[in-house]
């Protein structure tokens, strides 16, 4: 998402930053001071972006005009609640050769030399 806003500083630059780089869902921000563009990345909503650099960093700015450019999405981004479901298309693993009957080798917690000894481990 890119907006136009007015910035001539590094001082409102850096509170122009500050201000959405904290959202939630937001990955990457960066401010052209040149150009006066403001470029977020992530999954967060624009007009909750646009909301917060007006109060907070008391800039003017509106959405960048991208006529003569066409929307590209960089890469796949599922939404928050994604759950990775399993494939049943595959059979399930087999057992291996185990052995459940295994000799445990327990303490022995009475001592018969000393029927008074204290038993508790």
């Amino acid at each position: 998402m890119m907006m136009n806003m007015y910035c001539q500083c590094k001082g409102c630059k850096r509170k122009v930053k500050r201000s959405v780089k904290n959202m939630e869902g937001v990955r990457e921000v960066e401010v052209d001071l040149e150009q006066g563009k403001l470029t977020v990345t992530g999954y967060v909503d624009p007009n909750e972006v646009l909301e917060r650099v007006r109060r907070r960093a008391w800039k003017e700015s509106e959405f960048w005009a991208m006529a003569d450019e066409p929307y590209v999405v960089p890469y796949a981004y599922a939404p928050q609640p994604y759950v990775l479901q399993p494939k049943h298309d595959t059979e399930p693993p087999t057992l291996a050769h185990a052995s459940f009957f295994q000799d445990l080798n327990y303490a022995t917690p009475f001592n018969h030399d000393n029927p008074n000894a204290c038993s508790i481990m």
